[in-house]
């Protein structure tokens, strides 16, 4: 094996390495999981350690959450603690005379006491808007998202009947300032035999403050079936301002039949998405700062590491062969890959039981990265995730 190895990094590392309950980068330590999910240091809900993401995590580097400098894993915490840009903007930044307050459970004086009622289904809590995100985490904490939303789901309902209609608001914290995303979905049918011909999704997004906001937002929708695959996009979406008589969940679920007016505050719809059997939908909604907010900065690429320490991190721990997708864990948190897993039932380590539990964090990242075959420093130029260069390897002409 060579002098040095590279890791090559995605150029968007954030669409990978991501907290499964704040969506903030997965960038402080501890990095936890249980059941399937992944949670980074600053919730720290004390679940087993990710301790193989951990060391993979030493050789990258992340983004500040505030100003995107480019930061060591270890050194993030502290330079986020500290940074200057770790305060609200107001989102409406033209007409508002307070450009930043600190921390994000503080809006301006002038909006911070402007007192609503919660639009969550069946809470009629009223609060003050600088207690928004207390509430939510409190009695809503399963709809508070991290700076952009991402939802996959798959229709399989033939007839109207047994289908259910999203009706969801979300406490969007987009660089820590408090946005709430409303969804709601609906489908058309046919009256004689119930049978559902298209479907509706319709999203919009509310900014706290009673001014009108310069922030936008783009909706993407991807529909995927045996057939046929298409995506839309609709960029440039207003961030309207939340009006706590209108915008609540029961207004929307009155439906367009009993109150025409129903749906008239989503911003965002898409509408006559035509049904289809097994049909594979996502959508996204990205939110957007105001043009002179933008950062230009890039991610590195390419990070040089111990080529010795990099093949034992990506190694199995019991039969040192790379690891690929699926990634098994042990209830204590070991990872163990799949052909190990199939003939034990018990951690070698620990004792613990082997579950079902994947560890979905380590098999994106492994998918993303590129790395050189162990002859390179012969000659070979191959380069590819571990699960090519694991079948490489074993025929490579200069083994």
């Amino acid at each position: 094996m060579g002098s040095t190895k590279r890791l090559i990094l995605p150029k968007d590392i954030s669409s990978v390495l991501k907290c499964d309950l704040c969506r903030g980068y997965m960038s402080v330590p501890p990095i936890s999981m249980f059941d399937g999910k992944n949670s980074c240091g600053r919730c720290d809900p004390g679940w087993p350690r990710n301790t193989v993401y951990e060391e993979l995590a030493q050789f990258m580097i992340f983004p500040c959450t505030y100003c995107d400098e480019l930061l060591t894993w270890g050194s993030v915490e502290k330079h986020e603690t500290e940074c200057k840009k770790n305060v609200i903007l107001c989102p409406s930044r033209k007409k508002c005379k307070t450009q930043a307050v600190s921390r994000y459970r503080e809006y301006h004086k002038e909006c911070q006491i402007n007192r609503v009622v919660c639009p969550f289904e069946y809470c009629y809590v009223m609060y003050e808007i600088s207690d928004i995100v207390q509430h939510f985490t409190k009695f809503h904490k399963d709809y508070v998202l991290t700076n952009n939303v991402e939802a996959r789901k798959i229709l399989k309902e033939e007839k109207v009947w047994n289908f259910t209609p999203e009706n969801n608001v979300c406490l969007v914290l987009y660089k820590q300032a408090p946005l709430l995303l409303f969804v709601h979905s609906d489908a058309d049918f046919e009256t004689e035999t119930g049978n559902i011909a298209f479907y509706n999704y319709y999203f919009g997004v509310f900014s706290l403050c009673r001014e009108k906001s310069d922030m936008k937002y783009i909706a993407t929708m991807s529909l995927s079936s045996e057939s046929e695959c298409s995506t839309s996009v609709m960029k440039n979406q207003e961030v309207k301002s939340f009006d706590g008589k209108m915008h609540c969940i029961d207004f929307l679920k009155s439906g367009p039949h009993k109150c025409p007016n129903s749906l008239n505050f989503m911003t965002t719809k898409f509408e006559k998405l035509k049904r289809s059997e097994n049909l594979r939908l996502s959508y996204t909604i990205n939110i957007l700062d105001c043009p002179d907010c933008s950062s230009t900065k890039k991610y590195n690429e390419t990070l040089a590491i111990n080529p010795n320490i990099f093949s034992k991190i990506l190694e199995c721990p019991i039969c040192k062969e790379y690891m690929c997708p699926p990634i098994f864990n042990c209830n204590a948190g070991h990872t163990i890959c799949k052909s190990c897993k199939d003939q034990m039932a018990l951690c070698p380590f620990c004792k613990a039981t082997i579950s079902y539990s994947r560890n979905f964090i380590l098999e994106d990242l492994l998918e993303t990265l590129q790395i050189n075959c162990q002859n390179e420093p012969k000659g070979c130029a191959f380069v590819g995730c571990t699960e090519k260069i694991k079948l490489h390897e074993i025929t490579c002409r200069y083994n």
